[in-house]
């Protein structure tokens, strides 16, 4: 009999290191401490996850997030934020100032989050704008397909950038941003000259 117990906690454990839902499944909700004890196993819990525990019971999903962001930390992607803002605009926001720690949001990192929470992708799009030598001309299309306004901001802060570098832009960048917006390519042209 204790045999068959030792083989059920180290199944357990076991499943608490991968799949922490299925190690609390037969948990009772308020045995707080025999989950904390699991979750500190887990190396490799993921967004959906997070909201799942904190569907079921918001004390283990409150524990289940700070954990999360812990070990995310460096590989926290933006579909972890985009998930967490869909749960919950201020998880998202805490998710996201961990992603800004190591990565700048792209144009469709932005637009994942603005299918989650338009906020979300509002702050996303913050963090672009302060880091303008990561502004790409496919971002800048990205969001004008989400918002015009955001992209003429992205357009802006990458035409400053590439005009106070005196950076080159490709043809094919031109053409690109003229079929998404004529005012753009007129002012490449005006600003740069020759220098396209």
């Amino acid at each position: 009999m204790n045999e068959l117990r030792l083989t059920k906690d180290t199944l357990i454990k076991a499943y608490a290191a991968d799949k922490i839902l299925e190690a609390v499944a037969d948990l009772d909700n308020n045995d707080t401490e025999a989950f904390k004890g699991l979750l500190a196993l887990n190396i490799c819990m993921k967004a959906d996850e997070v909201v799942a525990l904190y569907n079921r019971n918001p004390e283990w999903g409150a524990l289940a997030i700070e954990t999360f962001l812990k070990h995310k930390a460096a590989t926290i992607t933006d579909d972890d934020v985009a998930e967490l803002g869909t749960f919950d605009l201020k998880v998202g926001l805490r998710a996201l100032n961990v992603y800004i720690l190591k990565s700048v949001p792209s144009g469709s990192a932005i637009e994942k989050m603005v299918h989650a929470k338009k906020a979300l992708g509002r702050k996303a799009l913050d963090a672009l704008l302060a880091n303008p030598k990561c502004i790409s001309v496919s971002d800048i299309l990205t969001l004008r397909d989400l918002d015009y306004v955001w992209a003429g901001l992205a357009f802006n802060a990458f035409f400053e950038e590439n005009r106070h570098h005196k950076s080159k832009i490709k043809i094919e960048d031109i053409v690109r941003l003229n079929e998404a917006d004529c005012k753009w390519r007129t002012k490449w042209g005006r600003e740069l000259g020759g220098r396209v």
